[in-house]
C-alpha cells in the first residue's frame, strides 16, 4: 500500500509538476489512471501534511513499483540469478560501439547467457554481446567470438576522441583499449608530416593524426574487411590531414615501395619484429619510429635492448602501454632510424 493524491485527470500535469516541485512525489511507484482521475503517489512522511490536505484528496491503496535498471553488471547478475555474487562472475567488459565483449572464466560459460543479459541490462547503450572464445591470432589478428546475447550482428560505429570509426569485432582488429595510445602517439606527430602506418588495421593512429594535423598517412594491411572499414571511415569524418587505405602484403609494400617517411608505426606486437629490419635497412637516417612489442615484465627495458641491439635504431624512449597479462607489458619502443 502507498498514499497518493488523486486528482482529475485534467488537472494531472499541474499537480505532478507540484509535487515534484515540493519534492513529495514518492519515485519507487508507478502513476496510476482510470478514466476520470489520476494517482500519484507521495512519500509516506507527507500523507498527513497540512498543505498536502488542503489541497488534494490522499487515498492509501495498491500501485505497482518502478522497475528501476540495475546500476551494475554485478547488480544486474544478482537480479537475474542470486548466486551469481562472486566476483569472477562480474568482470569488466570492452565495449566497441554499441556491442559489448567479454571473457568468462571456463567455468562460468555454464552462465554466459545470463552474464550477457545483465550487460544489456544494465548497460542500455549496449546491443549486443559477445564471449571472447579465442584469443587474438593469426596474420589478420581476429578474436573467436561466441554471441551471447542482443542482437547479432558484429559491424558497428565506435566513437573516440570525437572520431567515428566503423569497426567488424569479428572480422578485424580493434581494440577500445589502447584509445589513449592512439592520442598520445598523434600529439607526437609534427605538422606536414608523411606518415606510414604498417598494420594499420582499422587505421585508428591515422585517423587521430589527421583529425587535426595537416599530414598525409599511408595506411597499409592486409585485410581486405579492414581496409574497406576504413574507407567507410573516411566518409564519417572531417578531417584536417588525409589518408590512404591500401590492402597489401607489408612485405611486398616494403619491396616495391621507395616513398620517403618521416614516421613509420609498426603496432603489430606479435609481428612486427620481423620487419624491423627490413625496416632499418630500406628507409632514411632519421625516420622516426613507432614499434609496438610484448615483453616479459621483469627486465623489461633491458630485455627489449637486447631484442633490439642489431637492428639500426637508436632508442629514445619505452613506453608502457598496458599490462597485457600478469607477466607481460605491452610497449611502444620510440627512436630514430641510424
Amino acid at each position: 500500500m502507498v498514499y497518493v493524491v488523486k486528482v482529475k485527470a485534467k488537472d494531472a500535469n499541474e499537480t505532478i509538476k507540484y509535487l515534484k516541485e515540493k519534492k513529495f512525489v514518492n519515485n519507487e511507484y508507478k502513476i496510476s489512471k482510470n478514466e476520470n482521475y489520476v494517482f500519484i503517489p507521495i512519500i509516506d512522511k507527507f500523507n498527513n501534511k497540512k498543505e498536502i490536505l488542503d489541497k488534494f484528496i490522499v487515498k492509501n491503496i495498491e500501485l505497482d513499483k518502478i522497475e528501476k535498471s540495475p546500476k551494475s553488471l554485478s547488480d544486474a547478475l544478482k537480479k537475474i540469478n542470486p548466486n551469481l555474487t562472486d566476483e569472477k562472475y562480474t568482470k569488466s567488459y570492452d565495449q566497441i560501439g554499441d556491442i559489448a565483449i567479454i571473457d568468462i572464466d571456463k567455468d562460468m560459460i555454464k552462465y554466459e547467457k545470463e552474464i550477457g543479459m545483465a550487460i544489456l541490462n544494465s548497460n542500455k547503450s549496449v546491443k549486443t554481446v559477445f564471449r571472447k572464445s579465442k584469443k587474438v591470432s593469426g596474420m589478420l589478428r581476429l578474436r573467436g567470438l561466441s554471441h551471447i546475447g542482443g542482437e547479432y550482428k558484429t559491424k558497428t560505429l565506435h566513437k573516440e576522441y570525437g572520431l567515428s570509426l566503423v569497426v567488424d569485432v569479428e572480422n578485424t582488429y580493434f581494440s577500445p583499449r589502447l584509445a589513449t595510445e592512439h592520442n598520445r602517439i598523434a600529439n607526437k606527430i609534427k605538422e606536414n608530416s608523411e606518415i606510414l602506418d604498417l598494420f594499420c588495421s582499422l587505421a585508428p593512429f591515422g585517423f587521430h593524426i589527421a583529425n587535426d594535423k595537416n599530414c598525409h598517412i599511408d595506411c597499409i594491411d592486409i585485410n581486405p574487411i579492414a581496409i574497406e572499414m576504413v574507407k567507410e571511415s573516411l566518409i564519417k569524418n572531417k578531417l584536417v590531414g588525409s589518408l590512404n587505405p591500401i590492402c597489401i602484403d607489408a612485405s611486398e609494400f616494403l619491396l616495391k615501395n621507395n616513398k620517403k617517411y618521416d614516421y613509420i608505426i609498426m603496432n603489430h606486437p606479435s609481428g612486427a619484429f620481423d620487419f624491423l629490419e627490413r625496416v632499418g635497412t630500406k628507409f632514411e637516417k632519421g625516420t622516426s619510429i613507432f614499434y609496438y612489442d610484448f615483453v616479459k615484465i621483469k627486465n623489461y627495458e633491458k630485455n627489449i635492448k637486447e631484442k633490439l641491439k642489431t637492428i639500426n635504431f637508436d632508442i629514445e624512449n619505452i613506453h608502457i602501454v598496458r599490462q597485457s597479462s600478469p607477466s607481460e607489458y605491452h610497449i611502444c619502443v620510440e627512436g630514430k632510424l641510424n
